[in-house]
Parts: C-alpha cells; sequence; structure tokens
C-alpha cells in the first residue's frame, strides 16, 4: 500500500485552514509527483507567461517550493517570494539566493507587509487552488492588486469534471456528492474552465488559455501521463473525507469514498479525461 492509499482520516490536516487536503510528508511527497507529472503533460515548459526582465516575482500556494525554485533559477535577476498557508519544506528543492519564503494568506499581506505592496510585482503564479479558494472573483481582485501595469497573472487550475471522448461529463453519483458537498462549502471545482472568461472580465489584456487533457489512468505507451493519472485518484479520497465529512458526516463520507473506488477501479473507455487549463493574461 502505497502513502497515498492509506486511510485518509488518519492524515494531517493543518488547523484552521480552509485548505481541504493535508499538510504532511506524505502530501510533499505528493506535491512533488504532481508538478513533476504537470510538466510532463505540458512539454516540461510548465511556465507560460514571459515577462521581459522581471524584478519581482510571486508564486501563490507554493506547497513545496518546487516552481519558486523554478523561477528563482529561470529569472536569477528577480527576487522569488513563495507563499503558503503551510509551512515551505525548504530543503526540498535547495536554497536560492533570491528566493524566499512566507507563511500566510496572501491576500492578508497585502497593503500589511512591505514585501506586498500594490503594484509591485512583474509576475504572478498560481497552481491548484481550487481547493483553497471560496471567492474566485474575489480572489482574482485582490490579487491583481500586486501586479503591475503590464505585468503578468498565470494561473493553472484543473475542472474536476470526468469527461468522455465526447466531451460530455460523466454521471458518477459519488461525483455528484462530492460536487453537492464543495458548492454547500462554497468551493468550484469547474472553475478551470471560468477563469479565462472572469481574466477576461476583470482589468486583464492578452489574456491566453491552454488546455492540457490527462487521462484518469496510465496509458500504455504515454508515460508523461502516468504521474498526473494517479493523482487525483490519490487526492479524492483525501477531498471526499475532509469536504463531504464536514457536510454529511464521517460515516456517510466513507460511504462516498467507497462509491468513488467501485467506480474508478475498474477503469474507463478509452480517451476519458480530465483538463487542467492554464490561463494567462496581462494587467492593464
Amino acid at each position: 500500500m502505497s502513502q497515498w492509499d492509506e486511510d485518509p482520516t488518519k492524515r494531517a490536516f493543518q488547523d484552521g485552514s480552509r485548505y481541504h487536503l493535508p499538510k504532511d510528508q506524505p502530501e510533499h511527497e505528493r506535491l512533488d509527483t504532481q508538478s513533476a507529472s504537470l510538466a510532463a503533460i505540458m512539454n516540461n515548459r510548465p511556465l507560460h507567461a514571459a515577462p521581459s526582465n522581471p524584478k519581482r516575482i510571486l508564486d501563490i500556494g507554493c506547497g513545496t517550493g518546487a516552481i519558486t525554485a523554478l523561477l528563482a533559477t529561470t529569472y536569477p535577476n528577480a527576487h522569488v517570494i513563495g507563499v503558503d498557508l503551510a509551512p515551505v519544506p525548504e530543503s526540498r528543492h535547495g536554497k536560492h539566493p533570491n528566493l524566499e519564503y512566507v507563511q500566510a494568506n496572501v491576500v492578508d499581506l497585502i497593503g500589511q507587509d512591505p514585501r506586498f505592496e500594490p503594484e509591485s510585482f512583474d509576475y504572478i503564479f498560481e497552481r491548484l487552488l481550487v481547493m483553497g479558494v471560496s471567492d474566485w472573483p474575489g480572489h482574482v481582485s485582490s490579487v491583481s492588486r500586486l501586479l503591475k501595469p503590464g505585468g503578468y497573472l498565470e494561473l493553472h487550475e484543473i475542472d474536476m469534471d470526468l469527461l468522455a471522448p465526447d466531451e460530455k461529463p460523466l454521471k458518477m453519483e459519488w461525483y455528484d456528492a462530492f460536487l453537492q458537498d464543495t458548492r454547500a462549502s462554497s468551493l468550484d471545482m469547474q472553475i478551470g474552465r471560468k477563469l479565462p472568461a472572469l481574466l477576461r472580465s476583470a482589468p486583464f489584456e492578452n489574456v491566453q488559455d491552454f488546455q492540457y487533457p490527462f487521462p484518469p489512468k496510465p496509458v500504455e505507451g504515454q508515460p508523461q501521463f502516468d504521474g498526473m493519472a494517479g493523482q487525483l485518484s490519490a487526492m479524492f479520497p483525501l477531498m471526499i473525507t475532509k469536504v463531504c465529512g464536514a457536510q454529511r458526516g464521517a460515516e456517510k463520507a466513507q460511504e462516498v469514498v467507497a462509491d468513488f473506488r467501485r467506480t474508478y477501479d475498474p477503469g474507463f473507455e478509452p480517451g476519458t479525461h480530465w483538463i487542467m487549463w492554464v490561463i494567462v493574461g496581462q494587467k492593464k
């Protein structure tokens, strides 16, 4: 049994956090595997914005610092800050002279911390906050305050609807329950597809979106999907336990987990996929 398959009720979650995934050693391992997997499905080019000579860069929800360290090495003349609700295990990705980490909710820092003054960043990167953001229009508005005019915002978010080869969402009872409970928690599991329009309605221009489909299970002959294909199968029992447990109780939540496993374990029709969305825009 892998560390991701262990009893989700025994995992360490951060007290008082709205983030619905754990913050422990197995989660650090999962986050690093996820980062490598996402890079693979993006042809090893996970950074999509192309700022010219940025001076200050921010990575929001930086996790283990994998992308933060990449930003620091890609832009050695920039000062890079990684922000996360939990402590960042800095030793995982090495020390960099132009990199620092801050443990906080970034929204609480805007205008309160001298490092987070409005219009002070050239490039803001953010990935997979789907389980932590309850007000996306408000979040994008707050984060955009930190960008200089012409600065880049790059968002990577998944749409958790599992799609059939004809692009229609699969009907699954466990997912209906999960979707209902995440909505009750003010979370949006379909935010990926909505972000391009959200940025275009906000103070952004030159908005581009990129879609990266990936299968729910590894596919023979396509090793680039192996890591990410197993990520959501590992995450869903944890997310269901936390979110559905809060809405319908622990026993009912584990019934939803069991239904997920009954649906997932037999496999799916070839061509079934999730989509990772990447959206890049420049502040007007």
